[in-house]
């Protein structure tokens, strides 16, 4: 900040004129800086000697008489409040007038400036100012036509002090004038605005705009938390009249008539105290009150959408995610598109439905669009889930195809589970009796059938005896067939010998449904039962007996006679066996056990042979399988290279460079292995990637990643497909998609909290900005 100083010269008291002269001259001061509002408020006032005062205070007006247009509003409060002010010892200027011949000097002084709080004195213009009138009517006409320029005191200083006081003096005469008061009201009013920021008429208005948006908001609360309750309980929301004034009830309805449980629940909730319902209820329109069907659906949509927002921020930030599909028909025989992603969150895998896809509306899978219009890169879709059907694999026109044209890098993953479920229904596909399942979207029941149904023979058997006795001769003898068929040699031992497979593949068939299941533990399991089964056969004889025993016994108890087909030396609608007549065992383990055993096998082998059993490559890296493979350089060779050729367009480098730095991070996890036996031991990515450091084994890690969320089963999808079924009933099969996918992301994933404040809000915020409302909502 410039300091302004005159010296105080003893020869400017001997000699006035002198002094005159040199005091008048503007031209040492004319280049002093101007002083900004990013500069200091105040200019210190100190004395430098006693031979000289500093002229202190801040803020010359003088300075800014040019551009008085330009200044902010900082500015103007440091002119008026902390302007430019004469030290003590300051000598004024002055003026010679010509009275009666003689010349007399007149200049103003510190009563002036005390009795005229608005008369400031500049130091750089040389002349007073009124302040008021300099910042607010500098640029404006006066007089009777407003056709007057202000000059003095206002665009230019006084600098003629003849007549200065009085009831007729220059100062007392511009106090009475309008512009005068005019500018010092509106000086008054800016002081006060300034100081007081809430006193701005603007700042009023937007209050006031700022308070009535809130309320609007306020008012959404309890209609979206009704909302939302209703999703996460699945609760029908619309009756047979669900329009009308809600509050004020009409007695002409009809008491039979149903609103609909939404409107029931917000009539309970202001009959519960909820005022901010009632008054909104109370005072809004008729077309503002957003709980109409159409408003409803709106804010389903926007609840749903936080929901999936929610989910892609995740997946966003985990980097690497796969995409799971699967079809199904729902009550309307529309055909639904259930979508999933799988990804890593906090180090655990998830798999999260996202939406349904109408495939009469939706032919063609664009990730650009909905339900996927997120800013994830497209690359890093690393895998595609899907059922092992032609409409999905087929390589020209599946739908894993066309998503691989959008996602190049994505690798094609077959439904394990699906596969299993496959081989168990081929293998008795052409037995003579078929079983069926209690759910066929729940994999598990086919295994728990059969054991329930085995376990409670007896209790059908006689039940069907007992109504095979009844006077109504359909049923009697559709009851007499059935127990026949149940108490049949063939049928008892053919339920018995599947059950014995069935036990086996029962575990894998719930391992292979588990969200956390990455594709190295898996296989290692699909394995381990592939060679149990090869056991069982290779040791079919003693493995049967078992089996034959528990079935004698089950025979026993139902009195049913233990026998077999009559044999012949050339049959021609069954298979030839080599056995007597009375060797029971010894046929039907040839007849069912064997053949049972070589068709599971020969079709387990076929379904579980894809790339997908080898981990696409990627299985080597988990520590159990690279401790075996690291002492083989041929093979650690091979294996990085495939890897690098295959994967280095998803990390966007080159083969040879992921190739190199692969190999240097798995020579220093070489290294660790020796010095942590544990972390040896290690046969599962998932729990590999727990146990690495992400940021010193970088490409290591990308690649673990990227094996754990590669895809296992389409369980996700068939799980959104229950949940479809009890959304979309009868009685609600007009649903549109948007409200269904609304309510199922919702009902889905009750683990996501949307109904608190942040999440509330920006719920608001959706639906304030998908089209103008009647109430202002956007803040």
């Amino acid at each position: 900040m410039d300091k302004f100083v005159i010296r105080h010269n003893s020869n400017l008291l001997k000699n006035e004129n002198s002094s005159n002269v040199q005091s008048g001259s503007s031209s040492s001061s004319s280049t002093a800086t101007i002083p900004t509002s990013s500069q200091s408020n105040a200019i210190a006032i100190s004395s430098i000697n006693t031979d000289e005062t500093i002229l202190a205070g801040g803020y010359d007006i003088g300075n800014y008489i040019d551009q008085i247009e330009e200044i902010d509003d900082f500015t103007k409060h440091a002119i008026l409040e902390n302007h430019w002010k004469p030290g003590i010892n300051y000598i004024f200027l002055f003026s010679v007038h010509v009275k009666c011949k003689r010349e007399e000097k007149r200049r103003p002084n510190f009563n002036h400036l005390s009795e005229y709080p608005w008369l400031i004195v500049s130091n750089v213009k040389k002349g007073l100012f009124f302040k008021y009138c300099v910042i607010f009517i500098s640029n404006r006409l006066v007089g009777f036509n407003n056709t007057v320029h202000v000059k003095k005191l206002v665009k230019e200083p006084l600098t003629k002090f003849s007549k200065l006081s009085g009831k007729d003096g220059i100062l007392e005469s511009h106090a009475r004038t309008d512009y005068y008061k005019l500018a010092f009201q509106k000086g008054k009013d800016f002081l006060n605005m300034y100081k007081n920021p809430s006193f701005d008429i603007i700042n009023i208005m937007q209050n006031n705009r700022k308070q009535r948006i809130l309320d609007n908001r306020e008012r959404l609360v309890p209609i979206i938390k009704t909302i939302i309750f209703h999703s996460r309980q699945n609760f029908a929301l619309r009756g047979h009249r669900d329009d009308g004034d809600l509050y004020k009830m009409n007695e002409s309805d009809s008491l039979v008539a149903n609103e609909g449980n939404f409107r029931a629940l917000l009539r309970f909730r202001i009959e519960s105290g909820d005022t901010i319902l009632e008054n909104h209820l109370k005072m809004s329109g008729k077309n503002a009150t957003y709980i109409s069907k159409t408003s409803a659906n709106e804010l389903i949509q926007c609840c749903g959408k936080e929901v999936l927002d929610i989910i892609l921020k995740r997946v966003k930030l985990a980097k690497f995610y796969c995409v799971i599909f699967d079809k199904t028909t729902d009550v309307s025989h529309t055909s639904q598109l259930s979508l999933s992603i799988r990804y890593i969150h906090e180090n655990i895998v998830r798999e999260d439905f996202v939406g349904f896809l109408d495939l009469h509306k939706n032919i063609e899978l664009d990730f650009s669009e909905n339900p996927l219009n997120t800013n994830i890169v497209k690359p890093i879709i690393t895998g595609i889930g899907c059922d092992g059907c032609s409409v999905n694999l087929s390589l020209l026109c599946g739908a894993a195809a066309e998503i691989k044209t959008v996602a190049k890098n994505a690798l094609i993953c077959p439904c394990l589970n699906h596969a299993l479920n496959n081989t168990l229904s081929r293998s008795i596909k052409d037995k003579s009796y078929q079983l069926s399942s209690h759910c066929i979207t729940r994999w598990i029941e086919r295994h728990d059938s059969l054991l329930e149904f085995i376990n409670d023979l007896h209790l059908i058997v006689q039940s069907l005896s007992e109504i095979s006795t009844w006077h109504d001769l359909a049923t009697a003898s559709k009851a007499h067939g059935l127990c026949k068929v149940t108490t049949d040699c063939e049928f008892i031992f053919s339920i018995f010998c599947l059950n014995d497979i069935m036990c086996l593949t029962r575990s894998l068939s719930i391992l292979l449904q588990t969200k956390t299941l990455d594709l190295s533990v898996a296989t290692g399991k699909v394995k381990e039962l592939r060679a149990t089964l090869g056991k069982k056969r290779d040791d079919a004889q003693n493995a049967f007996k078992q089996i034959f025993e528990k079935a004698l016994k089950v025979m026993e108890k139902l009195d049913a006679e233990v026998k077999i087909p009559r044999i012949k030396k050339r049959q021609k609608y069954r298979d030839n066996f080599d056995v007597s007549d009375d060797d029971i065992y010894t046929y039907w383990r040839l007849s069912i056990y064997i053949p049972l055993l070589d068709e599971i096998i020969h079709d387990f082998d076929i379904r579980f042979s894809g790339e997908n059993m080898q981990g696409f490559n990627l299985n080597f890296l988990v520590p159990f399988n690279l401790t075996q493979i690291l002492n083989n350089s041929n093979l650690f060779s091979n294996a990085i290279e495939k890897v690098s050729n295959q994967y280095s367009s998803l990390l966007n480098s080159s083969s040879y460079i992921i190739s190199a730095k692969l190999e240097g991070e798995l020579k220093l996890i070489e290294s660790s292995l020796s010095l942590n036996p544990e972390f040896k031991n290690i046969n599962s990515a998932h729990e590999t990637l727990n146990n690495i450091d992400s940021h010193y084994y970088p490409i290591f890690t990308s690649f673990i990643k990227t094996l754990v969320t590669l895809p296992i089963s389409v369980a996700t999808a068939e799980r959104s497909f229950s949940s479809l079924r009890l959304l979309k009933t009868w009685l609600r099969a007009r649903m549109t998609e948007e409200r269904l996918t609304g309510l199922a992301l919702m009902y889905i994933h009750k683990d996501i909290n949307i109904d608190n404040e942040n999440n509330i809000e920006n719920i608001i915020n959706r639906f304030s900005k998908e089209k103008k409302r009647k109430l202002d909502f956007v803040l």
